[in-house]
């Protein structure tokens, strides 16, 4: 079985793809967060196999889904890393903009110095390049990092994000962590402590997962279910032995020995 998947709004402007890209991520991210969270089983197996031990989650992450999405699916997941890719470009060159000017800003001040540092970027990649100019394309890049980088520092302090936090961190942190923060009292101090603890771990992982939603408007992609399943789009695949959201929500342990089965729904 193959699936279309086809950019909603294709010759449509900017702010349509960015609009039906955050609505897909929206259906989809607590399935994809799933995916992240089975995943991390793995992430050591990996890390052992490239002899690599401070191979990023998000990295591990990367290589366990593309090694289980076929060719087409894997030009999409490589779109996302290019994007991925572009954020942490743009953000680095900004952060080293920023303390330079001390003082209260504006946003609008902030949008220019984040323009200025655009800018320098631009001048450095195609320093090398005499036939490069702004006239010349040089401009439609500035205003599409521009956004980029907008879109990234937008989603790093959303609430998605924090929910994304709250949600799925207490299978993150370390238990002796968990069972500090479950101490405090304050029940929005403890959240804020959580969040603080797994925000480092899963702001990668959900910046990419923004990536991948943007890259999934841009032209037509060929997903085979299974595609669809490891990418978050659809939650179980017919006649595949695949783990869902489902599976996991109506899962209960077998009872201990000598103690009772629990009721069932349809017990009379």
């Amino acid at each position: 079985m193959t699936l279309e998947y086809t950019s909603m709004l294709t010759t449509s402007p900017k702010s349509g793809n960015d609009r039906y890209a955050m609505e897909l991520a929206r259906k989809t991210e607590d399935r994809f967060t799933f995916r992240y969270i089975f995943a991390r089983s793995e992430f050591d197996k990996i890390r052992k196999d490239k002899n690599s031990p401070a191979l990023s989650e998000l990295d591990c992450f990367i290589e366990i889904i593309g090694a289980k999405l076929s060719r087409e699916a894997n030009k999409v997941w490589a779109k996302a890393k290019d994007r991925y890719g572009r954020y942490e470009d743009l953000l680095d060159s900004v952060m080293k903009q920023y303390g330079k000017r001390p003082g209260p800003r504006t946003l609008v001040d902030l949008e220019a110095e984040h323009l200025r540092a655009l800018i320098t970027l631009e001048l450095k990649s195609n320093r090398k390049d005499p036939t490069w100019t702004f006239s010349e394309g040089g401009i439609e890049r500035l205003v599409e990092d521009f956004y980029l980088l907008t879109e990234y520092m937008t989603n790093y302090g959303s609430e998605r994000l924090k929910r994304w936090c709250t949600t799925f961190g207490r299978w993150m942190v370390p238990a002796e962590t968990l069972a500090e923060i479950e101490l405090i009292v304050d029940e929005a101090e403890r959240v804020e402590l959580l969040v603080e603890n797994v925000r480092p771990m899963l702001q990668p992982i959900w910046s990419f997962f923004v990536a991948l939603c943007h890259a999934l408007q841009e032209g037509e992609n060929r997903l085979t279910a299974t595609d669809a399943y490891w990418l978050g789009l659809v939650d179980e695949v017919i006649g595949k032995d695949l783990m869902s959201l489902r599976i996991f929500e109506e899962f209960k342990p077998d009872p201990a020995v000598g103690q009772p089965a629990a009721a069932s729904d349809t017990d009379a």
